[in-house]
């Protein structure tokens, strides 16, 4: 069918990456993992719909975030979210110790009863002498006991351990500093000390104080000052028997309160028992109000730091959870991002799941003894959903999942490839009897047909064309491969039980030294021109220099005529149905030039949206319908004008803050003016739909225009603030002839109804047609039945004699 590139064509490989076979949307391979396995493989974008050959650099996005992510992870960036995470874990799973280690508490009863503000060695040689008497395995002091006090009181605490070898510790800090700076710490009193074991008792805490860390051993501060390593006391009291020199963090999952305490001078008064202390470890803390050794539990009370020690070693004993630190849902978010980049569009739902399973999972592992830290993870994913969800605006269209025009001109060099664009003709009457879910069987099934032939390029869509690059083909193979796309659509498209009849024309732009988007567009025109004489293939002939000059001239001109208020505007009105009379106007473009004479609008418009004057013409025409409206109010008469605006404007950075500037200095009621925008506009993105509220926001009316031959759907359309909504003139020129436009006619007008909107039908050109309307219950019609377009002081002068309808 002359639909392979012939032979001797060159490649557009080069600038256009391969992206798989052709194959139909409906056996692509789906799920997670499989698009994963494809996007970890290739790291480029693999598209649903024909949408091969498209790579926006992703992979830059993608590196990007993962290395602000690791960056995170390294330098713990999020460690006080991830502090908290873990407490509020800890909350849910509060579980008892088992009693296998008391805490004697030098309280404000102990000095109290002692009249003292400390306790003297000799009563607590009493209280160790009566704990090792009660069955106490061993006595740990959270107290370096570093000064002497009186010799005999000195000497009481030697004699007690001498007679208790191995059996009782004292507190050490260790070595800390290095240079000029260092320090022994603080060790017992050479007396005390070659008696006793010696245990460290410092921590570290965390920002905010979410949660401590405590070592294994002084060799995680250094060298002590004896040059001998000794155990934590959390440590110790679990037996670890571990000298080494890490850190763990203690489960604040333990309840403290079920720790078992007693007040020393209990001890003192033997109201201890020997079930309370048989074979159980003891430490002897100093919590008594003069004590400054008091932290805070991580989202609890401020509670003595022996208990904080008490809860390390029954985390020791319990054996610490496995600790996969950032990396693991680090890596599960980045393949979460590669993943909604392998999309056409991002699902909500697939994004908040996910943000709930980095929420929820942690805890659910933490019954498993399993932590993760989940900050560096929901980092990237933060900055990297809107990130990826803003690129794939920019480069497919929410509504139809297919690729734009804009993005289809960064895939290849138009010097590599030919341009073609394949139109179907009848595509705006197809759309007015499809579903939304048919039509997006439709465009699929289009698609695929033109992958058969097509398989380097991507394809985009827009209103009712696709464009896409291809090898270069000799002059003389393009028709032949033209009609082998042709053939392809000869028998229609199922969908469903019925079968629809494609009439399609084919555009091509040759491969030529002019940009991809003057050579797509040049594709695109001659598509329209293909089908408007219903060929098969036209091609785009370069316009030459002369052309382009004459082009700039023309608006420079257009410049010089706006300054002057030189460009003129006419006004069809519109009238209200059941009273007849003039409700508005549409403004509408009329500009003779001194040169060439009257100048064809849509010719001037599509030069200026190209040359970008289209902002400040709208604006223009703002104006001009301001001011005609300020006129006919004076005179009694309330006409609210519409002016129509272009997805170019909506999308243009320039257009709001010119339309603020111009409602700022007007001193009118903004509401008599009506923003009109296509429905194929509409369709264009969420720039166009963000544009439209802020329009509304500032007072401005908004009609829907062209109603009916684009594909949005109900709910789409709920969420445009207009007030009215214009059936396109197609469906109005034959109602009283087509029974089938009829019946379109009056669904819309329902539909229209159904959203609380103003029906309004433009092309109203005989009596007929308007009975019709009427009986369906449209309100506002346009139309030559009523009057041709008119100068401003014509409208005026015939909208305030107001006349019946016949």
């Amino acid at each position: 069918m002359g639909v392979n590139p012939p032979a001797r064509q060159k490649s557009c490989k080069e600038t256009t990456t391969e992206m798989g076979k052709a194959r139909s949307v409906r056996t692509t391979e789906r799920g997670l993992l499989p698009m994963l396995r494809r996007a970890l493989s290739k790291l480029s974008w693999k598209r649903s719909r024909g949408q091969r050959g498209i790579t926006v650099k992703k992979w830059r996005l993608i590196a990007g975030l993962a290395l602000l992510g690791a960056i995170a992870g390294v330098i713990e960036l999020g460690l006080p979210f991830d502090d908290f995470h873990r407490a509020l874990r800890a909350e849910l799973r509060q579980t008892e110790v088992d009693g296998s280690i008391v805490v004697v508490e030098v309280d404000d009863k102990t000095l109290n009863a002692l009249g003292t503000r400390s306790v003297s060695r000799a009563i607590e040689a009493e209280a160790v002498e009566k704990l090792f008497a009660m069955g106490a395995d061993r006595v740990f002091f959270d107290r370096a006991h570093a000064d002497l006090t009186n010799p005999a009181d000195d000497a009481v605490f030697t004699e007690l351990l001498k007679k208790h070898p191995g059996q009782i510790y004292l507190g050490v800090f260790p070595e800390i500093g290095s240079g000029h700076q260092s320090s022994d710490g603080v060790f017992p009193a050479p007396l005390f000390r070659e008696h006793a074991e010696l245990v460290l008792m410092a921590g570290r805490v965390h920002p905010f104080g979410l949660s401590v860390k405590f070592p294994y051993s002084t060799a995680a501060y250094g060298t002590s000052a004896d040059k001998e390593i000794h155990p934590s006391i959390s440590a110790a009291l679990a037996r670890t028997g571990s000298t080494e020199k890490g850190w763990y963090r203690p489960d604040f999952g333990i309840d403290v309160s079920s720790i078992p305490s007693i007040s020393l001078i209990e001890v003192v008064r033997g109201a201890g028992s020997r079930d309370m202390f048989a074979g159980r470890d003891v430490v002897i803390a100093y919590t008594d109000i003069f004590s400054n050794d008091v932290y805070q539990l991580p989202l609890g009370e401020m509670v003595p730091g022996s208990f904080f020690h008490v809860i390390g070693a029954h985390t020791l004993k319990r054996g610490l959870a496995t600790d996969l630190g950032w990396l693991p849902p680090y890596i599960c978010s980045v393949l979460f991002l590669l993943f909604l980049a392998n999309r056409t569009h991002m699902r909500r739902a697939d994004v908040t799941a996910f943000y709930l399973l980095l929420l929820t999972a942690p805890v659910v592992l933490d019954f498993l003894s399993v932590n993760v830290d989940t900050f560096p993870a929901l980092l990237a994913l933060t900055i990297g959903v809107p990130a990826i969800s803003f690129r794939l605006r920019k480069s497919f269209d929410m509504n139809t999942g297919l690729l734009r025009l804009n993005a289809l001109q960064t895939v290849a060099d138009s010097d590599a490839c030919d341009v073609f664009a394949l139109k179907v003709r009848n595509f705006s009457s197809i759309a007015a009897t499809l579903s939304g879910s048919q039509m997006h069987e439709l465009l699929s099934h289009i698609i695929d047909r033109i992958s058969v032939t097509e398989k380097n390029g991507s394809i985009a869509f827009e209103k009712d064309t696709f464009v896409w690059f291809r090898n270069v083909a000799e002059s003389q193979d393009l028709e032949s491969h033209a009609r082998g796309i042709q053939s392809l659509f000869l028998n229609g498209v199922a969908i469903e039980s019925s079968r629809i009849d494609l009439a399609v024309s084919i555009g091509v732009s040759p491969n030529s030294d002019a940009p991809s988007k003057q050579r797509i567009e040049d594709a695109i025109q001659a598509a329209e021109e293909a089908a408007q004489n219903r060929a098969i293939m036209v091609q785009a002939q370069e316009i030459d220099a002369k052309q382009r000059w004459l082009h700039l001239r023309t608006l420079s001109d257009l410049d010089e005529a706006m300054a002057i208020n030189a460009v003129g505007i006419a006004y069809q009105p519109k009238v209200d149905l059941v009273s007849g009379e003039w409700v508005g106007a549409e403004a509408l473009l009329r500009w003779d030039h001194p040169e060439r004479g009257p100048m064809d609008p849509t010719t001037v418009i599509a030069m200026a949206e190209e040359h970008n004057r289209i902002d400040r013409l709208t604006v223009y025409i703002l104006e001009q319908a301001a001011r005609v409206s300020t006129s006919a109010r004076a005179q009694g008469l309330n006409l609210k004008i519409a002016v129509n605006v272009s997805a170019v404007s909506l999308r243009s950075p320039n257009f709001l803050p010119m339309t603020r500037r111009f409602v700022e200095e007007t001193a009118i009621d903004i509401s008599c003016l009506i923003i009109e925008i296509t429905e194929t506009s509409l369709l264009q993105g969420h720039e166009c739909e963000d544009s439209l509220h802020q329009l509304r926001g500032m007072g401005f009316e908004l009609s829907i225009d062209d109603f009916g031959i684009g594909a949005a759907t109900i709910d789409y359309l709920k969420r445009i603030p207009s007030s009215e909504v214009k059936i396109d003139r197609s469906f109005i020129r034959n109602i009283h002839r087509s029974a089938d436009d009829r019946v379109l006619v009056h669904s819309m007008i329902s539909m229209i109804h159904s959203l609380g909107r103003v029906a309004v039908a433009e092309g109203i050109e005989d009596v007929e047609s308007l009975s019709i309307l009427e009986s369906m219950g449209c309100e506002i019609g346009q139309g030559y039945y009523f009057a041709r377009p008119l100068s401003d002081h014509q409208l005026i002068d015939s909208g305030r004699k107001s006349f019946r309808i016949a």
